[in-house]
């Protein structure tokens, strides 16, 4: 099975709702992604898993995909006005930005792309511990 082009090895189920994905190594050591356990309880896995890989749009569509229809419902279920989802939503990614810029001067060495908000609120949370060589 593969999620996006990289083909699964294991999968183990973490604390703080999240599960690591191992993939099989290539050609150095294998690559570790983490994945929010709510990605489980959607179709989204069903989805993200395939028997071929896919390319990183479909990767990113599938899992971005149920957030969005969250947030949509939470502006629905709020009956927030249309004049105030701007606000809400610059709002959600300055918050966002800014706590990332900490996380990141906290985890120097780890490329921006490879941030997530799990990695940010872990950091915020527990600090950072460098791996040791």
């Amino acid at each position: 099975m593969f999620i996006g082009e990289k083909e699964i090895d294991k999968e183990v189920v973490l604390k703080n709702n999240l599960t690591e994905v191992y993939y099989k190594p290539v050609e150095k050591d294998g690559e570790t992604k983490t994945f929010s356990n709510e990605i489980f309880k959607t179709d989204s896995l069903s989805l993200l898993k395939t028997e071929e890989p896919t390319d990183a749009n479909f990767v990113r569509e599938t899992m971005c995909t149920p957030v969005m229809t969250e947030v949509l419902s939470i502006l629905l279920n709020h009956n927030v006005k249309y004049v105030d989802v701007d606000y809400i939503l610059t709002n959600i990614i300055n918050s966002l930005n800014a706590h990332k810029k900490t996380a990141v001067e906290k985890l120097i060495g780890q490329h921006e792309f490879d941030v997530t908000t799990g990695t940010i609120d872990r950091i915020l949370k527990d600090g950072f511990n460098p791996p040791s060589e």
